[in-house]
């Protein structure tokens, strides 16, 4: 289980027999799905910002995995790996398993240019996502920041009607008040 990386081994030089039978099961289903490239790589980027010290954290399906601990994919030791084990092995998966990781804001470009540079730029993608907020939401946020009185902030947000998907401009022409 040696990971090849400068510091000792997250189990030691004599890990025990059940983490040796959870590694060995984890990457037969890893290889025989064709995931073993996929979790390397996240394994290198992750380990070029902890070396240049740019703050990261990883969550999703995979990270529960002793893989991912012992690639340092991840950092927290997973005790138990149903979950991520069963969500891993179904037979009709075919997509990879969740592995996000989250970058600093203000360095991730530095990871993202180690990416483009060690894989080729056409082999690298960014994947974002985007919330909605509702209408009376917005509005409660907007009161807190701009530090209005919250029982006016309240006043203002229930003059919205409850339907659903309502914008805020939908809820001004249904009430100008």
């Amino acid at each position: 289980m040696r990971g090849g990386l400068q510091e000792p081994d997250r189990y030691g030089k004599q890990p025990s027999q059940a983490a040796r039978d959870r590694l060995e099961h984890e990457l037969g289903i890893i290889c025989r799905m064709g995931f073993a490239s996929y979790f390397l790589i996240v394994s290198d980027f992750v380990r070029f910002a902890v070396e240049k010290g740019i703050p990261c954290s990883a969550r999703g399906s995979a990270c529960g995995s002793i893989v991912s601990y012992v690639l340092r994919a991840q950092s927290r030791r997973s005790a138990g790996l149903r979950l991520a084990l069963r969500a891993l092995s179904r037979s009709d998966r075919s997509e990879a398993p969740d592995i996000d990781i989250d970058f600093c804001q203000n360095r991730r470009e530095e990871v993202i240019a180690y990416v483009k540079q060690k894989y080729g730029e056409a082999s690298v993608a960014q994947i974002a996502t985007f919330g909605t907020m509702a209408a009376r939401a917005a509005v409660r946020d907007v009161g807190r920041v701009l530090d209005l009185p919250l029982f006016r902030v309240d006043e203002i947000a229930k003059m919205i009607p409850q339907t659903l998907g309502i914008t805020l401009d939908e809820a001004l022409a249904e009430n100008s008040d």
